[in-house]
């Protein structure tokens, strides 16, 4: 069959169609033609549902169950003696999880607690530095069929050493400390009182151990204020 023949055919077979179907067409089930469903066979050997591992002690999983968070507790700790820091950060002040903290929530938490500026801390994992853009879960990857750390040990370099830490927590004490009590002026002035200069002679008796030499100083006092008050 040449490839005129073949278009001919075609064409007029297309022509024993209709050119477009009504926009309320719907074919009739009934002349559906007779199908067998379609069933996967079985398997020879059924699937055991997954059981997850349990303490004997406890009950309780020992690995989360998926898509639960698991928290974690990190432990900051500076590789020198000066300065000296060792700080925990774990529930219920602060909640980690390898999956969604990174290490800029932890050195936030790690400023908050020590009241050291942000900028001078860096943290370090193995001794090495790491950026603030990696998950807990960058470092510590754990093996499978074996459950998540419950805690991550981490280093931390403070820009300025000892003095950086002194300096933060001079800063966070004067923080703490109560305010100072403004100081009122009393409702009345102390010199108009007589309590007042007999304390006054008082105190000069005790001072200079002589009465008259008391008596003139306190005259001497007493008659300057008078004038001054005049």
């Amino acid at each position: 069959m040449t490839e005129i023949q073949f278009v001919n055919a075609f064409l007029a077979s297309l022509d024993g169609r209709p050119i477009k179907l009504q926009s309320d067409y719907v074919e009739d089930p009934r002349t559906y033609p007779a199908r067998t469903p379609f069933i996967l066979p079985r398997m020879p050997k059924q699937m055991k549902k997954p059981v997850s591992a349990v303490h004997s002690s406890t009950g309780t999983s020992a690995n989360p169950v998926p898509g639960q968070a698991h928290s974690v507790a990190v432990s900051v700790k500076s590789l020198h003696r000066s300065p000296p820091l060792d700080v925990k950060l774990a529930s219920p002040n602060y909640t980690f999880t390898l999956g969604t903290t990174s290490l800029l929530d932890v050195r936030m938490a790690l400023a908050e607690t020590t009241h050291v500026p942000l900028e001078k801390l860096r943290l370090l994992y193995n001794k090495k530095p790491v950026v603030d853009s990696k998950l807990l879960k960058d470092l510590v990857a754990a093996s499978s069929g074996e459950a998540e750390p419950t805690e991550i040990e981490l280093g931390v370099m403070v820009t300025g050493g000892a003095a950086t830490v002194a300096a933060a927590a001079a800063a966070a004490a004067a923080a703490a400390a109560p305010p100072a009590a403004e100081a009122t002026e009393p409702d009345t002035v102390a010199t108009e009182s007589e309590a007042f200069w007999t304390d006054l002679r008082g105190y000069l008796v005790k001072r200079t151990g002589s009465v008259k030499q008391a008596d003139e100083l306190f005259s001497l006092f007493l008659r300057s204020w008078e004038d001054r008050m005049a």
